[in-house]
Order: structure tokens, then sequence, then C-alpha cells
């Protein structure tokens, strides 16, 4: 199996230590990457801006925001390490964690939450927006105390797609599935 980056275990460690917040879940108010380290609770939304302001210097900021059909979005962070992509993410659920990086597309990484998702519920994804933090709106998500308000209104739309499924999931994939069954 593809070794994973130790900066990218110890935060995926950090969000899966962390409290899960159902009060920021209802309110729609998310935390700053800064404000999560402090508070050490979050939901996915807010643990993928903690994950994207500590790894931004390695692996940039990519978040995507995952939509299911009739259900729940999911927002993970995503990272590009020699060639292949893996997430981080924080959810109540085990099947919406992060994932190695072992896919050769954001697409194929994007599908393989589907597959695990199809496990607890009957609701497909139907797309997955790859998000852009640096736009002005969103200028304070790395520090600071102040809340970020509706992030899924404020976040410019940066690329839509619509999730196909994969040719073939990686052998890797199926090694990482076992191991964590």
């Amino acid at each position: 199996m593809r070794q994973i980056p130790k900066e990218v275990e110890k935060i995926q460690n950090d969000l899966n230590s962390f409290k899960y917040d159902y009060e920021q879940l209802k309110s729609s108010v998310y935390f700053t990457g800064e404000r999560v380290e402090k508070e050490k609770k979050c939901i996915c939304t807010s643990g993928a801006i903690y994950a994207a302001y500590k790894l931004e210097k390695l692996f940039g900021i990519m978040v995507v925001e995952i939509f299911f059909i009739g259900g729940p979005r999911h927002f993970i962070y995503i990272y590009n390490y020699k060639g292949k992509y893996g997430s981080i993410a924080k959810s109540k659920y085990k099947e919406l964690l992060g994932k190695p990086p072992i896919f050769d597309s954001i697409n194929d990484l994007v599908y393989c939450y589907q597959e695990q998702w199809s496990k607890i519920s009957k609701n497909k994804i139907r797309k997955y927006i790859v998000r852009n933090l640096d736009e002005d709106v969103l200028r304070n998500w790395r520090t600071g105390y102040t809340p970020i308000r509706n992030i899924e209104i404020k976040m410019p739309w940066f690329r839509k797609n619509y999730i196909k499924k994969p040719k073939k999931m990686p052998e890797e994939y199926y090694e990482f599935i076992e191991a964590f069954s």
C-alpha cells in the first residue's frame, strides 16, 4: 500500500481526535483553521478548512464539496502526493474519513466515497465541486476567531463535475478497503 505522508497522517489523526460539533452543524457557521486548532472540535466543512490551513505550504488548498442526491453534503481536503490523489476528512461516519493517495484523478477519489457511503445509505453522489478558498469572500478562512457563515453560498464555484464511474479502481484501493473493514 502507498505510504501516506506523515504530515497528512498527523492532520487526519488530529481530526479523528477532535469532537464532532453538532452545534456547528445546525447553525451553518463554520470555524477558521486556527479556531478549529484551538477548540479541537469541528464538522466536515471546518475539518477541510483546518487541513488546508495546516497543509497549504505542502499540498495547496484544494477543498472538494461532494453533493449526495437527496442527502447530505460532505467537504474533504484533497492533496496530490507523487502524482496520486488522497484526502483528509472529518466525519461521524468512518466511511467518509480521509483516503490514502492511490487515485489517478479527483473523480476516482470522489467515486471511492460513493462506494463507501453506499454501505450505509442509498443516497448516491450527484456531483462534486472543487472549491477555491482564497477568493476574496473567504479571506478569513485561515486565522481569526470570527466564524465563517454560509460557506456553501459564499464559496465561488470553481469547477463543477458530475461523478463518473472509473474504468478500474487501483488494486491498492481494495487493500485499503480490506484493512478499513
